[in-house]
């Protein structure tokens, strides 16, 4: 009758330690699982900063791009005024030497030359523009390009943590 009161006590003692095990192995499992959905919310977080970080650079970084546009074309069209002024200063000295002389020739030639030096004058500006604008674009262009494989690297990322932490996630439920 010891013996069997023993063995019971021994059965129940084993059923305890059962039960707590599966307990201690439950609750391991929920914190587990509650690990995860906070890793999954902190990880999405610090994607959405990254993306905000990313947009506020790209935003500043073409505002940089319109502003030197800006600037160059101001620069251009400074250097075809300067260009017309020479331009014109030339054709007075011309042509105030060639009323005095008295020889329309040399004051036809004088209209001549200005005429086709501010033709010139015009069409460097032109092409310096076009140019600029083309320059323009390309940079343009190449900031989007930019932001969006930096988009694409912080998503990549983001996925490859989230993958990282199922993995884990089931691994430890195993």
């Amino acid at each position: 009758e010891e013996q069997v009161l023993d063995a019971y006590n021994q059965l129940r003692k084993l059923e305890n330690e059962r039960q707590k095990f599966q307990q201690d192995q439950a609750a391991a499992i929920d914190k587990l699982g509650t690990d995860f959905a906070r890793k999954k919310v902190d990880d999405e977080i610090d994607l959405q900063r990254t993306l905000e970080d990313l947009a506020r650079k790209n935003t500043t970084k073409v505002e940089d791009i319109n502003r030197d546009h800006n600037d160059k074309l101001l620069n251009i069209d400074r250097n075809y005024q300067e260009d017309v002024a020479k331009i014109n200063e030339t054709f007075e000295k011309k042509r105030i030497s060639a009323l005095i002389d008295r020889d329309a020739k040399a004051l036809f030639e004088a209209e001549e030359t200005r005429n086709s030096d501010l033709r010139d004058a015009a069409d460097k500006r032109d092409r310096a523009k076009e140019d600029e604008n083309n320059d323009f674009k390309d940079r343009l262009d190449e900031q989007q390009r930019q932001y969006t494989r930096e988009q694409e690297d912080a998503k990549r990322n983001y996925d490859e943590r989230r993958a990282d932490a199922l993995r884990h996630y089931n691994d430890a439920r195993t």
